[in-house]
């Protein structure tokens, strides 16, 4: 059974670099969530390097666009059950855009995720510390992703000019 494509031996090699950077910094900046950094940059890397960049943009701008907006009105929700429509609204929005606008999709899950912490937090005084994080995670990510990412169109562009096809593994089924 044929897959689809393959990616290059490079491309997978400069993953796991990326991977392991943005994880350890996380670690090494001691982090709420760490992990949150890891999925971001799974989320973000792409073997289509022009695709790649362009989803680092929306990622930061969807992130940002929704922490804006949370900080803005987060302060005015003192009832559970608008807190509970907001976080209905914003799941509702994510598949909208899923395949679509990835920005608006971004958007719509960093609310989902900020008002689901908010609530499950209320108790303890809200997540005001987390809301933060949730910036530096997606930033961690979205660095080292690009940073990857201009290591793999440097190799790709001097294995072009060296006349080399990248190496892409068979499939020996």
């Amino acid at each position: 059974m044929e897959g689809g494509n393959r990616n290059s031996y490079a491309y997978a090699l400069i993953s796991i670099a990326t991977l392991i950077c943005a994880l350890g910094c996380s670690f090494l900046f001691d982090f709420s969530e760490p992990g949150w950094v890891g999925i971001t940059a799974l989320y973000l890397l792409n073997s289509n390097v022009a695709a790649g960049y362009k989803r680092v943009v929306q990622r930061i701008l969807g992130t940002l666009l929704a922490y804006f907006l949370v900080i803005l009105i987060f302060p005015y929700i003192d009832d559970k059950f608008v807190l509970g429509a907001l976080i209905v609204a914003s799941s509702a929005g994510i598949p909208v855009f899923v395949g679509g606008n990835y920005t608006c999709m971004t958007f719509f899950i960093t609310c989902y995720i900020l008002f689901v912490l908010d609530w499950l937090m209320r108790a303890y005084g809200g997540d005001y510390s987390i809301l933060i994080w949730r910036i530096w995670d997606t930033l961690m990510a979205a660095g080292w992703v690009a940073l990857g990412l201009g290591v793999l169109y440097l190799w790709e562009k001097r294995l072009k000019k060296a006349g080399v096809e990248p190496r892409i593994p068979r499939n020996e089924n």
